[in-house]
């Protein structure tokens, strides 16, 4: 204690690697370093007025990537749009998962900076960019002046470790003031149990699991479902079902929920990520994802025994071996392909031809012609 300036000594302030003053944290991965900020994902989900998919006259927003342990010219990248985005544009899963050129364009949609003053002053853009691998996020190989391998993030192809996403707190404010309301996600009730029946409006969205099957590619894996289930214990009340990779040809997406909880394709933290809700899913919140799940009991539906950190068990629906009485399933309105999923038409049935009538029988007209036994008509 009596070494010199011992005494004075106090304990350093905690610094939080991923705290930018003016910048709201919107996705966050990292086994590292830890943050005190608040994840708030919704702030880039589609419709945010963070992003402006409401046909703003001045289409202009910035988003914010950090990446520690990246090379020097990728710690700290500004994206600026410079054009309109797409009504149903996902750019969630552009920067996370599928850094593609459609309607992205560098120098035409958008352009990257290195400082988030160059980026103000649209000077020292940066010149290359390349895209469209499949799972591959943000920024690819782009570069300063020319290709920067190794540097990009994913959900599910390995990538940097430890990154984190920001979209600037003024970017509704950006060309004039608008209205700064977050909509919640909405979903699709398709299937219910007991007192979560399916009315018969629900039961009209039964096709919407054929559309999500069919929506289900390389380059738009992830899509959402979430169970309710009132009469199950606290940690189960709620789960969202993240899916990461393409589904297998030939799956059946209502039957692996309903009927059997499979592992065919349908692996914990590989092909799906499991949350308590859709906040944390929508945000890919590792430190909140899942970490069990058991599989193949036949007639035995979602979860089986999944858990937040262990086997909790008797929490599953089955359509045939009991379980759980009151539960239901819905679908994300924001997955590939929903908001132009319509109703299949209904097929109509020819028409039964009804039989002939049979003629009826002609009464013969009487005559007064002599009949052949020779009586006479009187």
């Amino acid at each position: 204690d009596g070494n010199p300036g011992q005494d004075a000594c106090t304990v350093p302030p905690k610094v939080d690697y991923f705290k930018r003053d003016g910048w709201s944290l919107t996705y966050l991965k990292s086994d590292t370093y830890t943050s005190d900020e608040r994840v708030q994902s919704s702030l880039w989900a589609t419709g945010s007025p963070y992003i402006k998919q409401n046909g703003h006259s001045d289409p202009t927003f910035y988003v914010r990537r950090i990446c520690p342990d990246c090379a020097e010219t990728h710690k700290d990248i500004i994206y600026k749009r410079l054009s309109s985005l797409p009504e149903s544009f996902d750019v969630m899963d552009l920067f996370l998962a599928n850094w593609f050129n459609d309607h992205n364009e560098l120098g035409v949609d958008f352009n990257l900076f290195s400082t988030f003053e160059d980026a103000k002053a649209d000077t020292n853009a940066w010149k290359f960019c390349n895209y469209n691998d499949p799972g591959i996020g943000f920024p690819r190989d782009c570069g300063p002046s020319h290709s920067i391998a190794s540097n990009w993030n994913s959900l599910r192809r390995g990538g940097v470790k430890s990154f984190a996403f920001y979209v600037y707190d003024q970017n509704p404010r950006i060309g004039g003031s608008i209205p700064v309301t977050i909509i919640p996600a909405q979903f699709a009730k398709v299937y219910g149990r007991g007192s979560l029946a399916n009315s018969s409006a629900d039961e009209k969205n039964s096709y919407l699991w054929k559309c999500t099957e069919d929506n289900s590619s390389a380059k738009t894996p992830v899509f959402y479902v979430k169970r309710v289930c009132d009469s199950c214990p606290s940690s189960h009340k709620q789960i969202v079902y993240k899916r990461l990779t393409p589904l297998p040809e030939g799956m059946d997406l209502k039957n692996l929920f309903v009927e059997t909880w499979s592992s065919k394709g349908n692996v914990l933290n590989i092909d799906f990520e499991l949350y308590d809700n859709m906040e944390d899913a929508l945000g890919g919140l590792q430190s909140q994802r899942w970490t069990f799940c058991n599989y193949d009991d036949q007639g035995i539906g979602f979860p089986r025994d999944c858990g937040p950190h262990g086997a909790v068990i008797f929490t599953w629906g089955s359509a045939s071996r009991g379980g759980q009485k009151d539960f239901a399933f819905y679908l994300y309105d924001g997955n590939p392909g929903q908001d132009a999923c319509t109703v299949p038409p209904k097929v109509a049935s020819s028409p039964t031809e009804a039989p002939p009538s049979p003629l009826p029988s002609q009464i013969p007209t009487p005559t007064n012609e002599k009949p052949l036994c020779g009586c006479q008509y009187g």
